[in-house]
């Protein structure tokens, strides 16, 4: 009888028994980690509760502005101002033209801005993470301002924030933070107003929408068409399809 044999192929069959074992218990125990949120791409039928209000200059909410608003995805593949695969969304009586560009960018259509007589055609803006800052246009118009010439000035500039979060529905979603700055200054008789309008959105991949869009506007302009304060649009709920 060969021992040597037998202890060998014994000592074989136990690492082969070791291995089976430890394979079975580790396959037991794999833990998969937690899967990212896929990009969404905005579909009819998506639906975005938002908390709107607006600000005086001291903070104070202005009575009468509290409310809640809806915007529903009305309108996907149009074509607008020269941009394919537009998104129109309907916000209580705002129609808002989107367009996702990459899973970070996208870009939204400015309103025509007037002035008296005079006006800015509306005008598509994008928004990259890619590029910290960006003047869109700086123009300046001829006027007639209460039967005096003028000239108006509008100029557009949007920068890249940085990343952030928020908490929905106990999940934490990351976001894009970005500002559009639109300023018009008006030259009457020699003397410039200025109306600045900054606005501060935050892009969320996860749902295609955002998450914020607050405006704040300082002016020391008479001819300025808003008041000066804050408009807050802070996202609640969110359904997608």
């Amino acid at each position: 009888m060969n021992t040597s044999h037998n202890v060998t192929r014994m000592a074989s069959l136990l690492a082969l028994l070791f291995t089976s074992l430890l394979i079975s218990c580790s396959s037991g125990n794999i833990v998969s980690a937690p899967t990212a949120p896929k990009d969404h791409t905005l579909k009819i039928g998506d639906r975005f509760t938002y908390h709107d209000y607006l600000t005086d200059t001291t903070g104070s909410t202005i009575p009468g502005t509290d409310t809640t608003t809806t915007a529903i995805v009305t309108g996907t593949g149009l074509v607008v101002q020269g941009r394919t695969n537009v998104v129109e969304i309907n916000k209580g009586t705002d129609i808002i033209r989107f367009v996702k560009i990459t899973d970070s960018s996208f870009a939204r259509l400015q309103d025509q801005i007037s002035v008296s007589d005079a006006s800015l055609p509306a005008m598509w803006v994008e928004f990259d993470p890619a590029i910290s800052m960006k003047t869109v246009i700086d123009t300046t118009m001829n006027c007639t301002i209460s039967g005096m010439q003028a000239t108006a000035r509008t100029i557009i500039i949007t920068k890249y924030l940085g990343k952030g979060s928020v908490m929905l529905s106990g999940q934490t979603i990351l976001t894009y933070r970005f500002s559009k700055e639109v300023r018009v200054v008006v030259n009457v008789l020699g003397t410039n107003y200025t109306t600045t309008v900054t606005a501060t959105n935050e892009y969320a991949p996860s749902i295609g929408y955002l998450t914020q869009n607050n405006a704040q506007t300082m002016s020391d302009s008479q001819y300025s068409p808003y008041p000066n304060g804050t408009r807050y649009s802070i996202l609640q709920s969110y359904s997608l399809q």
